[in-house]
C-alpha cells in the first residue's frame, strides 16, 4: 500500500498522538495536504474508493497557515468527482458553499443550483424561540419568531419594539396589531421628513 503522507506516532506530552505530513503535494495558497479519506456505508472492498474526506489545506501564500477542507460526494455514481463543500479557514472563519470565505461565517450558493439559499432556525419545541441575536460588548438586539405565534419580532435594548404578525399587519409598541400599522405609545406620532 503506498500512501501520500507520513504517519508520525508520539507520546511526547504536547503532541499528537497521531500525525499526517504531507509529502508530495508541494506548498502553495489552496494546495490540499494530507487528508482522513471515508469510504461509503456499503461495502466496498473491491475498488476501496473515498466517498468523503477530511484535508488539511494551505489557505494563503503562507505555507504554515492551513485550514481544513470538508468534501463530500454529491454525485449518482461511484465514479463522480468529490467536492469540497466546506471550508475552515486557518483564521477560523467557516465558508459553507465557498473556499474563500470572507466572515466568521460565510454561506455561498452557486448560480447553477436550482434551490434557494437558506439558513434555517427551527425549534421543535414551539413553546420556544426561534431566534437571530446580533451582540456586542454592550448591547444586543434579536430578531425572532415569538413561541406559539406565526410572528417575527424586533427586539432592542431587551425589549420587543415591533411585531409583524401572521396577516401581515405591523405593530409598533403592541403585539396585537388590529390594523396594517399600529403606532401604541403614551403620545403616538409619525413623523414624515
Amino acid at each position: 500500500c503506498t500512501t501520500a503522507f507520513d504517519l508520525v506516532a508520539s507520546t511526547s506530552t504536547g503532541q499528537d498522538n497521531i500525525l499526517l505530513q504531507n509529502n508530495t503535494n508541494g506548498a502553495g495558497n489552496g494546495n490540499y495536504g494530507p487528508s482522513i479519506g471515508f469510504g461509503s456505508a456499503a461495502l466496498d472492498s473491491t475498488y476501496k474508493r473515498r466517498y468523503a474526506a477530511i484535508v488539511s489545506v494551505q489557505t494563503t501564500a503562507d505555507q504554515d497557515r492551513v485550514g481544513l477542507a470538508f468534501i463530500t460526494h454529491p454525485g449518482a455514481t461511484s465514479t463522480d468527482a468529490l467536492e469540497e463543500k466546506m471550508r475552515i479557514q486557518h483564521d477560523g472563519n467557516v465558508g459553507i458553499g465557498t473556499n474563500s470565505p470572507g466572515a466568521l461565517l460565510h454561506l455561498y450558493q452557486g448560480v447553477t443550483s436550482s434551490i434557494d439559499t437558506e439558513l434555517r432556525i427551527q425549534t421543535a419545541n414551539q413553546a420556544k424561540l426561534a431566534k437571530i441575536e446580533l451582540r456586542n460588548s454592550a448591547a444586543g438586539c434579536q430578531i425572532q419568531m415569538p413561541a406559539d405565534v406565526n410572528a417575527m419580532a424586533f427586539v432592542t435594548a431587551d425589549n420587543e419594539r415591533m411585531r409583524i404578525i401572521s396577516d401581515g399587519n405591523v405593530g409598533i409598541g403592541t403585539t396585537t396589531p388590529s390594523s396594517i400599522l399600529e403606532l401604541n405609545a403614551t403620545s403616538p406620532e409619525l413623523k414624515f421628513k
